[in-house]
């Protein structure tokens, strides 16, 4: 006799069970959204990344090419009007670093200004008063205590064949030079076209979401026919750039240099200088050019742990003091020392760690400097002729700028060119 084996009907899952199924899926999409802010965060950085090593690439091959290893293009402000800056023929200039910073020089030098300043905050007027103590927009940074060792900030000419000085015009303000037609100083438009990254094509969404993006064209009036027409594709202009040239050795009679390709992501276009009371306040703004001193742990030069510690001129002002140490990993800072000779050394470092948080500097004192450590990628410093020999510590006292939005450095020893022989 075959017997059958009637199965059992199949219970339903119960509400807890449902409940709990519910729970891990949620817990698990929830994850995943997490997940999303950081993956979108990297690939953000690795676009940046891409973009900064064509942008730097570009820029150290542009440099060549449009002849800045020639003094005969360096220009700076003097009281009069425009100066050479050469320091293959003036001896007072042997020996000295320089920043090639056309955009922020423009901005701060608006209608013949000297010294430089900011004109955004009272245009017409003489603004050194109002900013903070010892800035000044002719040396990078421009935060310069006596006695630091400092790069003297200079612009480019529009063409190197401009006879120099150039004198100011008479009246205030003075727009341009008397023997010029046109200023000799290179425009912030130029400026801004040349240092400018020009490879993030700008594209606009109509409102359709069904249509792709359309590329921005800048037009261009014809006047043959009255008519715009298509002149270039136009771009974002997110990353920029400038140049540190500082020379190999500090001998006098040299004319090898390092070329530094400073690669910037969204720079303050402004380029504001910081005035007193930027530093009051409870959230006082971090600005853009920072300058702190450097403790070497370890007393070794080859050591890449470092302490920055505020400057004296913070103190009694904790806030301004903890945003003067806004530095995090991948951030860029500049390490910078006197000579024997009294001339300047400069080294641009990666910053690869650093601490969760300021603290202040032990023993406490009340409104005391603050300190933040920090460790760096990059060649040893300084040799062994700078360190006290029985003691191992520095002979000269090194300091730090920390420049905001720096992404990127791209480094390349050249030699200055001189006038051609076959002129």
């Amino acid at each position: 006799m075959h017997q059958f084996h009637v199965p059992r009907p199949r219970r339903g899952l119960s509400t807890l069970e449902v409940m709990v199924s519910i729970g891990i899926a949620m817990i698990g999409l929830l994850g995943a959204l997490a997940l999303m802010p950081v993956a979108g965060s990297l690939a953000s950085r690795g676009l940046n990344a891409d973009r900064m090593a064509r942008v730097g690439t570009n820029a150290v091959e542009e440099f060549d090419i449009r002849g800045f290893r020639s003094p005969t293009f360096w220009v700076r402000r003097g009281p009069d009007g425009l100066y050479p800056v050469n320091p293959l023929t003036d001896a007072t200039l042997a020996g000295t670093s320089f920043c090639i910073d056309p955009r922020f020089y423009a901005i701060n030098t608006d209608h013949g200004s000297y010294p430089p300043y900011n004109v955004l905050t009272a245009p017409g007027a003489n603004l050194n008063p109002v900013l903070a103590p010892q800035v000044d927009a002719g040396y990078f940074p421009y935060y310069q205590p006596a006695g630091f060792p400092r790069m003297i900030r200079i612009s480019l000419l529009r063409s190197n064949d401009v006879p120099l000085p150039l004198a100011w015009t008479a009246g205030t303000p003075a727009m341009y030079p008397i023997n010029s037609v046109v200023p000799a100083q290179m425009s912030l438009l130029q400026a801004n076209d040349i240092f400018s990254g020009r490879d993030d094509l700008a594209f606009r969404r109509p409102d359709d979401n069904t249509l792709p993006p359309q590329q921005v064209f800048s037009p261009i009036a014809n006047p043959l026919f009255g008519s715009n027409e298509v002149a270039r594709r136009e771009y974002n202009a997110q990353l920029s750039w400038l140049a540190t040239v500082a020379p190999k050795a500090t001998a006098s009679n040299t004319d090898l240099y390092t070329l530094s390709i400073v690669v910037f992501h969204q720079r303050n276009a402004g380029f504001p200088l910081p005035r007193a009371i930027d530093y009051t306040g409870t959230r006082p703004a971090v600005q853009t050019e920072r300058l702190l001193n450097v403790t070497f742990v370890r007393g070794d030069f080859s050591a890449k742990d470092l302490v920055l510690t505020t400057r004296p001129f913070l103190n009694g002002y904790p806030d301004a003091a903890k945003a003067e140490l806004d530095v995090q990993e991948g951030d860029w800072l500049m390490l910078s020392a006197s000579t024997p000779s009294g001339q300047g050394l400069f080294r641009w470092c990666r910053v690869i760690d650093t601490d969760s948080e300021p603290l202040p500097v032990i023993p406490l004192t009340p409104g005391g400097p603050w300190k933040r450590g920090v460790v760096i990628d990059g060649p040893d410093w300084l040799s062994e002729s700078y360190r006290n020999t029985s003691t191992g510590l520095p002979l000269f006292p090194t300091q730090a700028t920390l420049v905001t939005g720096v992404i990127g450095v791209f480094e390349k020893t050249i030699r200055l060119e001189s006038s051609s022989l076959w002129r």
